[in-house]
C-alpha cells in the first residue's frame, strides 16, 4: 500500500513524498535509510486500505539458517542480507529485507536494524547483539536455531496430541447435527401420521422433530451464524487467553503446561548466558517469551532478589521457578561456573517431563472423547427410536 511520508532532509528542508510499503513502519524505515528524518507517516490510499495491511511475515528460523550459511561462506553481514533480499519471493519479505539492508547501509549494526519492523523476537536480537560483541555471530545463530528447534518440537507435540481428539469431536458434531436436523424430523412425521398416543419423553422427541421441520428455513442459517460467531470469537486474542486459562485450571493440564513454560525459560536463559549476557539481563529478556503472568511475576521478584545479592538458586526456589532438583543443579552451577550447561540440563529435564505428560493426557483424552461422542450420538439414536416402543404398546 502507499504512504505519504513527511520528512526533513538537511539542505532540502521539509518535504512530502509517497512511498509504497506493506506497513507504515517499513515506509518509515525506507525514508530513514535515505538519510531523512521522518516526521509523520500517513496512508495515501483509500480509507479502507490500512485494514487490509498485515504485518509482513518472515520465516525467522529459515532466515537465521540462510544468514549463518552465507556468513560461514565468507560474506559480510551486508552482503548476506543483500543476497537474502534478492532471493526473497514475496513482496512483503522483499520490503522487509530491503528496509533492513537500508538500516545496515546507514551504519547501524545488525541488532539495531532488526529492532525495527516487529518481526524478529527479542531473544534473537539480544543474541545477535552478543554475537556482535564477541565476533561469533554464526555461533549465536546456531544457538538460536537450537532454541527454536526445541520449542518447535514441544509445540508439535501439543498439536499432534490435539489432532485426534479434535477430529473425533468434529465428526461427532457433524453426525449429531445430521441426525437432529435431517433424520429426526422425518421420524417425527412418521410418528405423527400413526396417530398413536406417545409418552412424555417420546412426545418431547416428536415435538422437537416437528419444531425443527417447521423452522428448518432459519435453523440452518442460525447454526451457521453461531459457527461464524464462534470462529470470530476464537480469532480474538482475549478470548483465546481466557480459554487457555480455563483449560490450565485443570490440575494435570496446568502442571504439564508449566513444564513447557519452564523449558522455554531455561532454554532461553541458557542461550543468553552462553552468549555472554549476565543472568540479570537474561532474566529481563526472558520475561518477553510469553511465559504467563505467574512466571513473569516470579521472574521479576527473583531478579530483584538476585540483584540484592541473594543466591540464584534460593531466589528461584522461593518463587516457584525451580523445584528441589533444579535448585540443587543451579547451586552446583553457581559453584562450578558452568551455568549455561546447568540451565541446558534443567531445560532438557522439563522438556522430558512435558513430553511424558502430553503422552499421558493423550492416552486418557482419546478414549474419553470417543466415549463422549458415542454417548451423544447413541443417545440421539435411542431417543429417535423410543417412540417405537410406544407404538408397539398401542398396537397390543
Amino acid at each position: 500500500m502507499k504512504f505519504s511520508v513527511r520528512s526533513f532532509e538537511p539542505g532540502r528542508g521539509v518535504q512530502v513524498q509517497t512511498l509504497e510499503a506493506p506497513t507504515p513502519e517499513l515506509a518509515r524505515l525506507a525514508a530513514a535509510g535515505r538519510g531523512q528524518v521522518v516526521l509523520a507517516v500517513e496512508p495515501a490510499g483509500p480509507v479502507w486500505e490500512p485494514l487490509l495491511a498485515r504485518r509482513p511475515r518472515l520465516d525467522v528460523p529459515w532466515w537465521c539458517k540462510e544468514l549463518r550459511t552465507l556468513l560461514v561462506a565468507g560474506m559480510t553481514v551486508v552482503e548476506a542480507v543483500d543476497t537474502l533480499a534478492a532471493q526473497a519471493q514475496q513482496p512483503a519479505q522483499q520490503h522487509l529485507l530491503k528496509a533492513l539492508l537500508a538500516q545496515l547501509a546507514a551504519g547501524k549494526p545488525l541488532s539495531q536494524a532488526m529492532e525495527h519492523g516487529e518481526v524478529f523476537p527479542d531473544v534473537l536480537i539480544a543474541g545477535v547483539r552478543a554475537g556482535e560483541r564477541t565476533g561469533e555471530l554464526a555461533a549465536v545463530l546456531d544457538d538460536y536455531l537450537r532454541f527454536e528447534s526445541a520449542l518447535s518440537q514441544l509445540k508439535r507435540k501439543v498439536v499432534t496430541a490435539a489432532i485426534y481428539p479434535a477430529m473425533v469431536a468434529g465428526l461427532g458434531l457433524v453426525i449429531s447435527l445430521f441426525l437432529f436436523i435431517h433424520v429426526m424430523p422425518r421420524f417425527a412425521q412418521l410418528y405423527l401420521d400413526s396417530r398413536a398416543s406417545l409418552s412424555g419423553v417420546s412426545g418431547f422427541i416428536v415435538g422437537a422433530g416437528v419444531w425443527v421441520a417447521e423452522h428448518k428455513a432459519w435453523v440452518l442459517p442460525g447454526l451457521a451464524a453461531l459457527g461464524l460467531l464462534a470462529v470470530g470469537a476464537l480469532a480474538q486474542a482475549e478470548v483465546r487467553r481466557l480459554l487457555v486459562q480455563a483449560v490450565l485450571r485443570l490440575g494435570p493440564v496446568g502442571q504439564v503446561w508449566q513444564h513447557f513454560r519452564l523449558a522455554k525459560l531455561y532454554q532461553g536463559l541458557a542461550m543468553l548466558v552462553r552468549g555472554g549476557y549476565t543472568l540479570d539481563a537474561g532474566i529481563e529478556l526472558c520475561q518477553r517469551l510469553g511465559l504467563g503472568p505467574q512466571l513473569n511475576a516470579g521472574l521479576r521478584q527473583a531478579r530483584a532478589e538476585v540483584a540484592a545479592g541473594k543466591r540464584v538458586s534460593l531466589a528461584f526456589r522461593a518463587h516457584a521457578l525451580a523445584d528441589e532438583t533444579a535448585f540443587r543443579l543451579i547451586a552446583v552451577g553457581e559453584r562450578a561456573g558452568n551455568f549455561h550447561l546447568v540451565l541446558d540440563a534443567i531445560a532438557q529435564r522439563h522438556t522430558e517431563r512435558f513430553s511424558t505428560g502430553i503422552e499421558r493426557i493423550t492416552r486418557i483424552a482419546e478414549p474419553l472423547m470417543l466415549l463422549l461422542v458415542a454417548l451423544v450420538v447413541g443417545g440421539l439414536v435411542v431417543a429417535m427410536y423410543m417412540p417405537v416402543f410406544d407404538l408397539a404398546a398401542s398396537i397390543r
